[in-house]
């Protein structure tokens, strides 16, 4: 037998003479064999693979608010300066400040022919406004009470990133607290002291990591009511600002599409405005953080190797996100028109049946329920 084969023998059997050793020695020992490093090397690239995973993950939440709805573009919607303000805190008058919305308004015509050429804006500048605007429209400006549970909500978000950090390098002090350090004169291993503070702050840790539910509950009676605040006064100043358009915007104007268009605005910008600082802004931090402890405390090699893979993914999502995007804008246009003929057609049911137009009305809702 060659020495080669003999070695690899004395390799793979070498947990005992009389006993088989367990697959997990052995594939240990095989890994050993075959490219020379230890069981521990074997363990730091698992627990990479494992960040690597949770990095992907990370931006893959940030790439999915790169692309919103158009509905929140200040550009898109020619909003007045009037309209940021607070309607909550003052009576104002409800026909200063809309020039600039009633001169954009045109014909019929006209604004199908606009909507027909407008195409949503794709990209981190366009994302950016967005972000702003509902940021704005969202705040509570002037309430000192709903201001203070706004960065209370942010603290108890931060207080989430901690233990996530936190918890990992718990076990790991756990780890070493009770790793073997020297032998006693019959051979059986003597362990280091006991960590009484490691051990507390362990379950601690992963009880708050495990069950959420109080930190969860804790942000819901916070949240509560800002978002009330934010929803009724985003209501009250789209309403105001519909209410202070033009006479003619009112004749020309598609009721069916103007209602489901507030509504959606509405939840629209609560719903960036949670996507932004709730969950793509944790995911970012979460993102740093183990970056930067992967990078310093097991070498750059590792930090390298998640960097690029990041890169991949951002390149490859950006089309696949692009198209997805572009085909749910179509679903959403065929779908307004078709809700507005209904609705249309249903409140101007007079018209309808003094023309006997009852077989063109389901004729066109048929066209838009097909697209």
């Amino acid at each position: 037998m060659s020495p080669l084969f003999s070695q690899a023998g004395t390799v793979l059997f070498a947990g005992g003479e009389s006993s088989r050793p367990s697959s997990k020695a052995m594939v240990e020992n095989l890994w050993k064999f075959s490219f020379g490093v230890t069981a521990d090397v074997l363990q730091r690239v698992l627990i990479g693979s494992l960040v690597l995973r949770f990095g992907l993950l990370c931006v893959m939440s940030l790439l999915s608010v790169v692309i919103l709805s158009e509905l929140l573009d200040p550009t898109l919607l020619h909003l007045p300066a009037s309209l940021l303000k607070d309607p909550l805190a003052s009576s104002p008058n409800v026909n200063v400040g809309f020039a600039a919305a009633d001169s954009s308004t045109t014909t019929k015509e006209d604004d199908d022919k606009n909507s027909a050429k407008k195409t949503p804006k794709y990209g981190f500048k366009s994302t950016l406004r967005k972000l702003v605007f509902s940021l704005r429209m969202s705040y509570p400006s002037g309430k000192r009470w709903l201001e203070v549970l706004y960065f209370v909500k942010f603290g108890i978000m931060m207080l989430e990133r901690v233990i996530v950090f936190y918890a990992p390098m718990q076990t790991e002090r756990i780890i070493r607290a009770f790793s073997q350090t020297s032998q006693a004169a019959d051979g059986s291993p003597v362990l280091s002291k006991f960590d009484m503070a490691s051990i507390i702050s362990y379950v601690l840790y992963d009880y708050l990591k495990r069950y959420t539910n109080v930190l969860t509950a804790l942000t819901a009676v916070v949240t509560s009511p800002v978002e009330d605040y934010a929803r009724n006064s985003m209501t009250l100043r789209f309403f105001e600002h519909v209410h202070g358009l033009s006479m003619e915007y009112h004749l020309n104007a598609k009721s069916g599409e103007t209602m489901p268009v507030l509504r959606s605005g509405e939840s629209s910008v609560i719903y960036v405005n949670e996507m932004l600082l709730y969950q793509i802004l944790p995911s970012i931090l979460d993102m740093i953080l183990s970056l930067a402890y992967f990078w310093f405390a097991w070498g750059w090699k590792y930090g390298l190797v998640i960097v690029v893979n990041i890169a991949i993914f951002m390149i490859i999502n950006k089309y696949v996100t692009r198209r997805r995007l572009n085909t749910w804008n179509d679903f959403r246009e065929f779908s307004l028109k078709a809700s507005s003929h209904a609705m249309d057609s249903l409140q101007n049911f007079e018209t309808v049946k003094h023309f006997t137009n009852e077989t063109f009305e389901v004729d066109r809702y048929r066209a838009g329920l097909a697209g």
